[in-house]
Formats: C-alpha cells, structure tokens, sequence
C-alpha cells in the first residue's frame, strides 16, 4: 500500500487589511486587497523568478535528495529480511481539501518505500470515543511505526493522547517541550525542520555550525503551534534573534518585516505582505500556500522576488519538505521500534 502523508498549509485565523501599502488593524488582520497594477499568472510568476534578483530556494530538489536517502535507507534493510515502515492516518471528517492534500501525498511515500494504514471516520460519526479508541488502537499496535491524525479537527486536537513515540508530526507535548527546552525531542515538528533544513542548505555555515544563525534577525509572521511557535524555539537555537508577529502586531508589521535578515511568513493570509516591505539582501521563507484564480499564490506578494536575495517559490517550496521530514520522522520511529 502507498503511506498517506498530509501535511496542509495551516496558519492562524487572522485577516488582514491592505491599501496603499499600510496594514490598518481591526478585529484581526482584515483585508481588503485592492490589487492594483498587475495580477500575475502561473506565467507571469515563471518570468518574474526568471528575471528576479533573488536566487531560488529549491525545496523539490532538496526533498528529492532526502527521500532518495531514505529509500536506500528501507531498502537495505528490507532487502535483510525486515518489515518495511508503516505509518498509520487517521483522517476525521468529510473535508475534500484534506482528502486531496492526503492523495498528493501517496506518490511521494510509496518512492521511498513505506507502507500505510488508512482510518476515514466521517463527520456523522467523528465523536470523541471514536477517535480515541482508534489511537488507542494504533497505539497499541507493535506493526505501526508513526500514527498522523489528520489536522485540522472539527472537535480539537486529540494529537497528546497519540504514543509520544510514534507522534512522527512532532506536535505532542513531550516533543514541543524538549524543543522548547534546548533538548532533543525524539521528532521535530515536519515543517520548521524543512525549513532549518533549508535555510541550513542556503546560508554559510549552516552545514557545520549549531548557531549558524547568530547575529541574524529572524521574523516569524504568524504564531500557530503547528508552525510558527516551534520554527521561533530552532531559530532561537540556532542562534537566531527572533521576532514573532501575530494579529496584535498591527501598524507595526511593516517595520517588523523591513528589518528581518530572514523572513518566514505562515499566517494562512493569500499575499498577506507586499514585496516593497522585504528588506534588500534577505532570506524569504514563504510556508503559505493558496488556490487563486491564476493558480497557487504564496503569502508574500511576488515583488519580493526582486529584493530578497533568497526565496522559496510556490509550490514546490516548504511543502516538499514539509512531507520530507515527515517520512524521515516515520523512519526513524521504525528504526526505534526494530531497536527496542
């Protein structure tokens, strides 16, 4: 079987206003997008990362070269006579974005070599003891290395009472803290390790130090537990010095975001920050991800592209990590389950 692996673009639920490049605030981030001068098309968007100053962040082509590394990695050891990686998705409700989000993903696990359990429990029937009892399941279940509940949820999370040992999103209590903490949790949440994992990629010294990030100013625009709160705790980490923006920023987000030496936006906001407001020579992480008429759009406005001197596209940015280090979590709990 092919692993579902989900992974959405989840941000916190902010709107945003924008006119004449100043953000008003309200209730949230309200905005009125008065999209002046050019609306760009899948095409339009090629020729401006063609013809940009900023050098593109290729998050396919990293991904490709991890889960290269990983289907070696499962091949050896099947090839020895042992079971392959499984991973178990639980996903709850009837959302079709959510089921498209999970089918994008089967191409990805099934190259490196993973199995899946798959568990759909509809709207009707998506009470709480249902859910618990299929982890506890799960849990309980020696064949499962990694167990993915499916976010969001239509009744809250229920990801703490997943097996900290086979919570391969990272996004447990025990794991969140130790990140916390400077220690080192048994998995990283999916989507800042892909983008540690970039900027590692990008930036000197990234390879060879832990604090490869020192002297550098680091904005985070959006504070979501699933992103932007543990992205804040590796950049301090490695370093960093970090600001973190939320719908009580304001007025003074433009300040915040012209200042950033590395800029990483996940609010869940289409083109929430113009391209004037980056500042000249930084790093660009753009995590969101939206359908518009022309095709996905990210979060920071496309004029970006001729101030930053690094950026990730979208698609085919953070995404493709995203889902990377999610498997890469997977292996690693098979591997401490074959260990144990």
């Amino acid at each position: 079987m092919a692993l579902q692996a989900i992974v959405r673009c989840v941000g916190v639920q902010y709107r945003n206003h924008y006119k004449e490049s100043v953000l008003h605030v309200a209730m949230g981030w309200r905005r009125t997008a008065e999209m002046t001068k050019q609306t760009y098309t899948r095409s339009n968007l090629e020729q401006k990362i063609t013809y940009s100053t900023a050098s593109v962040i290729d998050g396919s082509a990293m991904a490709r070269s991890l889960n290269a590394n990983l289907k070696r990695l499962i091949s050896q050891h099947v090839s020895k006579g042992e079971r392959p990686p499984a991973l178990a998705i639980v996903r709850v409700g009837d959302d079709p974005a959510s089921l498209l989000y999970v089918r994008t993903k089967l191409q990805t696990a099934a190259r490196v070599g993973m199995n899946d359990i798959q568990y759909h429990i509809p709207s009707l029937k998506a009470s709480e003891e249902v859910v618990l009892d299929t982890i506890e399941q799960l849990n309980k279940d020696g064949t499962v290395d990694g167990i993915i509940l499916q976010l969001p949820l239509p009744r809250g999370s229920l990801i703490q009472r997943i097996d900290k040992t086979k919570d391969v999103d990272g996004l447990h209590a025990c794991n969140v803290g130790n990140l916390i903490s400077a220690c080192q949790p048994a998995f990283r949440p999916c989507t800042s390790s892909g983008i540690m994992h970039a900027l590692r990629q990008t930036l000197p010294g990234g390879t060879s130090s832990n604090t490869f990030l020192e002297g550098k100013h680091c904005v985070v625009v959006g504070a979501s537990s699933i992103v932007g709160k543990p992205l804040a705790m590796e950049l301090v980490n490695s370093g960093g010095t970090v600001t973190i923006a939320t719908k009580h920023t304001g007025e003074q987000l433009r300040y915040h975001v012209s200042n950033a030496d590395i800029l990483i936006v996940a609010t869940g906001h289409p083109q929430l920050v113009p391209g004037e407001w980056v500042k000249q020579g930084s790093v660009v992480i753009d995590v969101g991800c939206h359908p518009s008429k022309d095709g996905l759009v990210g979060e920071v406005q496309l004029s970006a592209w001729n101030r930053a001197a690094f950026m990730t596209p979208v698609p085919k940015g953070v995404g493709p990590l995203t889902v990377s280090f999610l498997l890469q979590n997977a292996v690693t709990a098979w591997l401490n389950h074959m260990e144990a």
